[in-house]
């Protein structure tokens, strides 16, 4: 049983970063799903002792809890609370993430591809619906037939105004994968070229500026 619900936990995990591209319904089941299969672990493994082990999974929870006690403070408390209380399953996917996926060498490096396919898939998506602009009706298509809603704006594969946002985010978790798994160096410096350029082109023509000031400093930090 306990086997079962890890796999199912880590399989929720793992495609979490195509998931996210679906809309913000799967997402959310799936990080709540994650929530219950984790507590579910925790329990069953009697592993509740061991939380002090873990410091910053103690300031989340402290975070949460004065969450709810600045609600006391809110105009509307009733909103305030269930606002508070549901953020608590955000919590949950580092705390997942950090005791049962980054202990183990093989689940990073799976977690980390799959990260960087999804980052290629949203930079060639939304690079396919730039490319089909219509200067009467603005940018066309991408590959799921998708328009944007917005004149002039790109949505690649999301409902919403968001490319930009994705890629600068996840881009440098994808970069690992050149990392990791290129040994040839000149490849390897080839490969983080192209990988770079993509993102910060679609980071660019996105439109999103807090998404490109974003990227620009995780390239400085780099």
């Amino acid at each position: 049983m306990i086997k079962i619900i890890e796999k199912l936990s880590y399989l929720l995990i793992l495609i979490l970063p195509f998931s996210l591209i679906a809309g913000s319904a799967i997402p959310d089941i799936s990080i709540t799903l994650v929530g219950l299969f984790f507590l579910s672990l925790f329990f069953l493994k009697k592993s509740v002792l061991d939380i002090h082990t873990h410091q910053w999974i103690l300031i989340s929870i402290f975070f949460w809890l004065f969450l709810l006690f600045i609600s006391i403070f809110s105009e509307n408390k009733y909103l305030a609370y269930i606002d508070s209380i549901i953020f608590i399953r955000i919590l949950f996917i580092p705390i997942f993430i950090y005791i049962w996926i980054l202990n183990d060498e093989n689940r990073i490096k799976q977690l980390i591809l799959v990260i960087f396919l999804a980052v290629v898939f949203v930079c060639l998506d939304t690079i396919y619906q730039f490319i089909n602009y219509d200067p009467a009706n603005g940018f066309g298509r991408d590959l799921f037939g998708n328009i944007p809603e917005f004149y002039g704006r790109l949505t690649g594969p999301f409902t919403e105004l968001v490319p930009g946002a994705y890629v600068s985010k996840f881009s440098l978790i994808g970069l690992v994968f050149i990392l990791l798994y290129f040994r040839n160096t000149t490849l390897q410096r080839i490969s983080i070229i192209i990988y770079l350029t993509l993102v910060g082109v679609v980071t660019y023509i996105s439109g999103e500026r807090m998404s490109l000031a974003t990227f620009l400093l995780g390239l400085c930090l780099l």
